[in-house]
């Protein structure tokens, strides 16, 4: 490599993610950690879609028939949580292999179950596999991407997500298009084969983050990861090396589990971690609320329909409609800041389970019908424009020593919701008698979180990534984004 012009200063790290830039490298990353979503979406949309024809064949009630798919959120929010202090104690990268290990071996373990109870027992080790990858993961990809396309990044593997739910869709499909009789051991064991596949390559091709290196003094292995990512992007043979970040503190590594949750909550990092969670909550209580809800609904809804799909292709459908939405987040968030995006997706996503609501309840007619599946696809849609953003933001906002224990929080908040979306909706709907309450409940939530958004105290729009919680961040405006770094002492 060429050697460095001693006169001048070495590049700090985050400049160096700049010039290395956007091209192969990030694509290495995507399709070897961001398979942790892809993952996500093939088992969970599976374990939604097959709890009818489980709850049939044990004769199931219907909290018994929600706690299925809430046991697998159960898990998802424990490894959400040990994932964070982990994540920054140890790195990233173990924590994505480890994740693909787990949905594979128990996915197929859970398919040979016989009772409800050991069902529930090992779905709840298939959701920890997820929660333990994707904090990590999110992390990892805002950490190897330049700060304008990291939003574009995260977007890419999210589609992932919505990839999984078609592979899954199609399984459905191929076994039983109107969703009334589905082998759902067959259909699981299927679903687990993605992340075998991803487990492969993440082994031979998965890097670790810089960031991560650098921090815990581990300088010349940073180095070499970013000489990969050079090489990846098929860049001249210049030199990589940058500034040594300080050597850690001698305290850092006796601090406990509950210290790396302690730095969270000084300064504005409170305040945007309370928001952020309810907005992480938000965006999983609409979103697998809703997942768990229209394969119900949907055969219901098809029957009375004159012309339609079946519920299986309606399913297929709505998950191609996520890939616009993400399309969307990608689009918005490389031109306007955080805030504003966030806010038009809370307001814009409400006005679509509105407009389902009242088409899905107003009859027969060609106009409801028309209303319902606008408002369907508008969900499936928009909740992956604010999904993608929303889990942008928090893996930007915290800096590299509590980056994943934040991210991890976030996300831990959001599986509260997903805990909970099928048991609040069944017990809704036994209480009131119809479903519409759950979806009233849906916007309202998505009103509240669009006023509460204006209050976050840190915008991270085309921001550099900061260091440390000494770096902390002075509070910023919509439109004043840019590389630089804005710190101010802890």
């Amino acid at each position: 490599m060429a050697s460095q012009d001693a006169r001048l200063p070495l590049p700090t790290l985050p400049e160096m993610i700049e010039k290395v830039g956007i091209g192969a490298t990030q694509l290495r990353f995507i399709f070897t950690g961001g398979g942790v979503w892809f993952a996500d979406g093939a088992e969970l949309l599976l374990i939604s879609a097959v709890t009818s024809s489980v709850a049939a064949e044990w004769n199931l009630d219907p909290l018994q028939r929600g706690s299925m798919v809430t046991m697998v959120y159960l898990g998802v929010l424990v490894g959400n949580v040990i994932s964070g202090p982990v994540g920054d104690k140890h790195g990233r990268r173990q924590l994505i292999l480890a994740s693909y290990v787990g949905i594979f071996v128990f996915s197929i373990i859970s398919s040979f179950m016989a009772d409800f109870g050991s069902l529930c027992f090992w779905r709840f080790f298939v959701g920890f596999s997820f929660g333990l990858g994707q904090p990590p993961w999110n992390v990892l990809a805002s950490e190897v991407t330049p700060a304008k396309w990291r939003i574009v990044t995260n977007g890419l593997s999210q589609g992932l997500f919505a990839l999984g739910e078609v592979f899954s869709a199609l399984l459905i499909i191929g076994d039983d298009p109107t969703m009334e009789n589905l082998d759902w051991r067959k259909l699981l064991r299927l679903g687990a084969i993605p992340s075998f596949l991803f487990w492969v390559a993440a082994t031979f091709f998965l890097g670790q983050s810089p960031f991560f290196l650098a921090q815990t003094g581990q300088h010349e292995e940073a180095v070499a990861v970013l000489g990969m990512m050079q090489r990846d992007n098929c860049l001249p043979n210049f030199s990589v090396q940058f500034a040594a970040l300080p050597a850690p503190r001698e305290d850092t590594d006796d601090l406990g589990i509950m210290s790396q949750f302690r730095k969270l909550g000084t300064g504005p990092f409170f305040i945007t971690t309370i928001i952020m969670s309810y907005t992480c909550f938000t965006c999983n209580f609409l979103y697998y609320g809703t997942m768990y809800a229209f394969p119900n609904l949907l055969p219901i809804l098809g029957r009375h329909a004159v012309h339609g799909a079946s519920p299986g292709v309606q399913l297929l459908v709505g998950a191609v409609w996520e890939v616009p939405g993400i399309a969307l987040a990608c689009f918005f968030g490389t031109c306007m800041p955080r805030k504003p995006v966030l806010q038009l997706y809370c307001f814009t996503t409400g006005l679509c389970v509105i407009l389902f609501v009242a088409g899905s309840t107003g009859g027969d007619a060609g106009l409801p019908t028309l209303a319902w599946h606008i408002g369907y696809y508008g969900i499936k849609c928009m909740v992956q424009s604010g999904w993608v953003v929303a889990y942008m933001y928090v893996t930007e906002v915290y800096p590299t020593t509590v980056r994943t224990t934040g991210t991890s929080l976030n996300f831990a908040a959001g599986r509260v919701a997903a805990i909970i979306s099928p048991l609040v909706y069944e017990k809704l709907k036994e209480v009131t008698g119809s479903y519409v309450t759950f979806f009233y409940i849906l916007a309202g939530s998505l009103f509240l979180n669009c006023a509460v958004i204006h209050f976050l105290p840190i915008e991270t729009f085309n921001r550099s990534l900061a260091g440390d919680v000494d770096e902390e961040r002075t509070p910023t405006t919509y439109g004043t984004g840019s590389t630089a770094q804005s710190s101010q002492p802890a």
